[in-house]
């Protein structure tokens, strides 16, 4: 079996060879502390000492160990610290001398030997990482992580590839059987079609790789074309691709392959990197079509929710525009119609020369004479009493969301009928299916997930059913119940159902202590053990502070 190349040559080299230090490192990596300093204490000869001290440093460094030779600035170094004369320089370290040292250093540190580490965990673990099509050199920096983490020893650079390689081929072999078993020979036909040239020399995969985000009708249409392409492929291979159990990053690392490559070229690969490539392009596409066309509807609802907002708020600042001005001419006419003879009046009402009889009369020629302009000034009056009236806001509003309900028809009504949407909401999941099976919307249409207010205006005065509003209102209700959580589109990537994206139940009951030590999280898991760390931890910080 081939091994696969993680590292180019030099940096395998240089990965097993001892870490070179500079005076900062050698004063940081053989500080010697106490623990230390008995362990040296009971090393008898000169040598051993040193090259103990030696392979301290380097563990200490890399948290492993290294078969090549020491350099000998290292052990001058470690000769001068421990005091001693340069005797030992040319002293060899024996195998049975070099693994009872690596014993005692690993009971130092905690660490465990590679060779002792459960080996099935860790295949496991890179055997995810090779599922997730994560390259080599990554599964490689991972794998030290992970054993970094669980404090095991790393093994020699060679090692490293032989596992990697070891999981590549099982997961080859694992792709090849699911495909034998799950991928008959029309669904192999039909993936292969996507790689033939029509007539106009056009491949037939071109067409399933493009989507757009823009809210214009004619570009949701051809998403919608593309996306009913993709949905009637997409159940032809459902089985083969639930089969494969390809994560999220393995989709996405197989749909980016299939984007970059040519058609030409994809058609040469072998059948099953061909077959499985397809599987994964076909599937991610018609995940992520929901995800843009949910994200269209949103869009598309929340523009015309601020289109309304935006117009009853021009439409309230039109009328107090016209209050206004209605107001300024009523001061106006008051001013010229009313004050003056009021003030005549006034006058000849304390002027104490005149009888009651010349008072009467003289106010009653002033009256007689003002009359037409007292009445233009009562009506003005009158007038602006009923423009300053309240009006009916949710009317406005009702109606003004159902003058703008067909331009949000054009952009959302082919969506609400390509997509499955499953929730907890009845009444609306009710009113969903009623729309995605009639053509035309009649009075009999589904109306329980409306409130009483919304039921109040969904017939107009004649009664009869105002159907643009009962669209406008279905889907703001649509939109408001995917960003709440209460609706969820099962096959898409951003708006499925919260629990379908944690681990299924069943397999957390039989797999739970493998997942935890997976995460690395054994120590999590005895809730009365940690607290009582935790609390000698305090307790001891505590004292330290005060």
């Amino acid at each position: 079996m081939a091994r696969i190349s993680v590292l180019s040559s030099q940096e395998a080299k240089e990965f097993d060879k001892p870490p070179v230090f500079d005076s900062i490192d050698r004063k940081r990596f053989f500080d010697i502390k106490v623990i230390l300093q008995d362990t040296l204490d009971k090393l008898r000869t000169p040598s051993n000492k040193v090259l103990f001290l030696v392979s301290y440093a380097y563990f200490k460094a890399h948290k492993r160990f290294y078969d090549e030779h020491i350099s000998r600035k290292d052990l001058e170094y470690a000769g001068n610290i421990l005091s001693l004369n340069e005797g030992y320089l040319d002293v060899s370290y024996t195998q049975r001398t070099r693994l009872n040292h690596q014993s005692i250093i690993l009971k130092l540190f905690g660490y465990t030997s590679f060779s002792d580490c459960n080996q099935e965990e860790l295949n496991n673990f890179i055997y995810l990482q090779v599922k997730s099509y994560k390259s080599p050199r990554l599964i490689f920096a991972d794998m030290i992580d992970y054993l970094h983490t669980r404090k095991i020893v790393l093994p020699r650079y060679r090692q490293f590839v032989n596992l990697i390689s070891d999981q590549v081929q099982k997961y080859k072999s694992d792709i090849h059987e699911c495909l034998a078993n799950c991928l008959d020979n029309q669904t192999k036909a039909q993936l292969d079609a996507l790689l033939c040239q029509s007539d106009d020399k056009q491949y037939a995969l071109r067409f399933l790789k493009r989507y757009n985000q823009s809210l214009r009708p004619s570009n949701i249409r051809d998403n919608l074309d593309d996306f009913n392409r993709i949905k009637s492929l997409y159940f032809s291979i459902e089985k083969p691709f639930k089969a494969l159990d390809l994560n999220h990053e393995g989709a996405m690392y197989l749909t980016r392959f299939v984007e970059r490559n040519k058609s030409l070229h994809l058609s040469q690969r072998i059948d099953d990197t061909r077959h499985v490539s397809l599987i994964a392009f076909i599937a991610y596409q018609y995940f992520q079509g929901h995800d843009i066309l949910a994200d269209i509807l949103l869009q598309s609802v929340q523009s015309i929710k601020n289109g309304v907002n935006d117009y009853l708020k021009n439409q309230r600042a039109g009328n107090y525009t016209e209050q206004n001005c209605a107001l300024r001419n009523i001061v106006t006419q008051t001013n010229s119609c009313l004050i003056p003879p009021l003030e005549q009046i006034l006058g000849i009402a304390f002027n104490q020369e005149l009888s009651a009889d010349e008072c009467l009369l003289r106010i009653r020629e002033i009256l007689t004479l003002r009359q037409k302009p007292i009445n233009d000034c009562r009506n003005s009056l009158f007038e602006l009493e009923t423009k300053l009236q309240p009006s009916d806001s949710d009317a406005a509003y009702f109606s003004a969301l159902e003058s703008k309900s067909r331009k949000l028809q054009n952009r959302v009504n082919g969506i609400i009928k390509s997509v499955k949407f499953t929730g907890s909401n009845n009444n609306l999941l009710e009113a969903i299916n009623y729309f995605q099976s009639k053509d035309v919307i009649e009075n009999t249409a589904p109306i329980g997930f409306l409130s009483d207010k919304e039921c109040k205006f969904i017939e107009d005065d004649k009664g009869n059913f105002r159907v643009s509003l009962y669209k406008a209102l279905l889907f703001l209700k649509i939109a408001e119940a995917l960003k709440s959580g209460n609706l969820s589109i099962p096959y898409s990537y951003k708006y499925r159902h919260l629990d379908d994206y944690l681990i299924p139940m069943e397999q957390w009951n039989a797999k739970r202590k493998d997942y935890i030590k997976l995460a690395g999280l054994e120590e999590l898991v005895d809730i009365e053990k940690l607290l009582v760390i935790a609390e000698t931890e305090l307790d001891k910080s505590y004292h330290e502070i005060n």
